[in-house]
């Protein structure tokens, strides 16, 4: 073991940030306030508590769910789970898909994909991994195209096959099943336009709506994190910046029939701010948290709680510092996969999963940058804004680590 390595574990192992260069650990979340996350987040559990309780009030939608959902990971606290399995048993979106437009189907669908598998999870319970399953087989056949089950049908808006394409891959990343994460990654190289690199003008982007454009960065991130392909990385990237240029990030600087809605001017914040550790000039975490703050102090939302969810993960995602988690080791190596796959089975709202590749150039670069060993062993860091863990080589300890690193 190399004198510099073993300096490295030292300090690893003492939770000290010091062997890191400081962009590893510097905080970009000082423009919000935690304090004031907390009282936004209290506000939002009182209206879910009563959304619950009160039969007279509309079921809690599946994005307030899923908020929570995340945070119980986190805070297991029991009236909090109470909250939750009765609110994911009233809920009667499921019921009603069939008699909505397809393409609707499909983003219901996914919604509700994405939703049992995040909830079999937290509570390694059969009977939502059953309701994932149902779901799965319900967004298959609103799929199917000419070419079979899950064949991306291109009448469809690219926004649709992209959400579809993330529960997928979530979902699948989550409960262990490998042919939803196939099917995921199918629809998204269907509509991916991936021979275009980033820094690449030559042929014009495909025609996009803001929507499209953000939704399909966003699942290229998913595609990136679990698979550790590059040219997922490079489409999440390039899909962020069409989006900026032809929208902004801001609701006034384009003319009003091109201003997004909130909750996509919601989901392009968080993009952007996931996106940012992969960007080095700082361009996407800046532009992120002005996108979150446009999203905070927009009233749109006007007490619906699917917008008030999404402005809550903005919220979390500005004033919070996620877990960022560096698995190193050969992409397609099968200790490095099975620590990608036990990081991407955590909350996402909560961590950013960055495969490090010592054989690929990019990512050698970035492992050179961030300065984290070139080992051949699988492994990953755990980083916060504050602390880095010592190197977690086995996938059942990742979860334990985190827990410590996210409370």
């Amino acid at each position: 073991m190399p004198n510099q390595w073993k300096v490295f574990s030292f300090l690893a192992a003492a939770l000290l940030c010091f062997s890191l260069k400081p962009s590893v650990c510097a905080s970009g979340a000082q423009e919000f306030s935690k304090a004031d996350f907390q009282t936004f987040q209290n506000t939002l559990l009182n209206r879910f508590t009563e959304s619950v309780q009160n039969p007279s009030l509309p079921a809690p939608p599946p994005r307030l769910i899923g908020f929570f959902l995340d945070d119980w990971f986190l805070n297991p606290k029991a009236e909090v789970k109470d909250l939750l399995l009765k609110s994911l048993e009233k809920m009667s979106v499921r019921k009603n898909i069939d008699s909505a437009d397809r393409e609707t189907s499909v983003e219901q669908s996914a919604f509700l994909l994405s939703l049992y598998a995040q909830a079999a999870v937290a509570f390694d319970d059969k009977h939502w991994r059953e309701e994932a399953g149902a779901q799965e087989a319900a967004l298959a056949k609103r799929l199917e195209g000419s070419n079979g089950a899950q064949a991306y049908d291109s009448s469809l808006a690219p926004a649709a096959g992209a959400l579809a394409a993330s529960a997928l891959l979530r979902a699948g990343s989550f409960l262990d099943k490998p042919e939803w994460v196939s099917a995921g990654l199918a629809i998204l190289d269907s509509i991916g336009d991936f021979p275009r690199k980033r820094t690449e003008n030559s042929s014009a982007p495909p025609a996009r709506t803001f929507r499209d454009s953000s939704l399909l960065a966003a699942c290229c991130l998913d595609a990136y994190e679990i698979t550790g392909r590059e040219k997922y990385l490079d489409g999440a990237l390039r899909e962020a910046d069409d989006c900026a240029q032809k929208f902004g990030a801001f609701p006034d600087e384009k003319t009003a029939s091109a201003k997004p809605g909130l909750e996509d001017r919601a989901g392009f914040a968080v993009t952007l701010l996931r996106s940012a550790f992969a960007d080095p000039s700082g361009k996407n975490r800046k532009l992120g948290l002005q996108a979150a703050a446009f999203v905070l102090k927009d009233s749109a939302a006007g007490g619906n709680l699917a917008l008030e969810a999404e402005r809550a993960r903005v919220f979390r995602w500005a004033a919070l510092y996620p877990v960022k988690m560096a698995v190193i080791g050969r992409i397609e190596g099968k200790d490095t996969v099975a620590l990608r796959q036990a990081a991407c089975r955590l909350p996402a709202s909560f961590r950013v999963v960055e495969p490090l590749d010592p054989a690929v150039a990019a990512q050698k670069a970035r492992l050179d940058e961030l300065g984290y060993p070139a080992t051949e062993e699988a492994q990953v860091f755990l980083c916060t804004e504050k602390a880095c863990s010592p190197p977690v080589s086995d996938p059942n300890e990742l979860k334990k680590t985190f827990l410590m690193m996210a409370r």
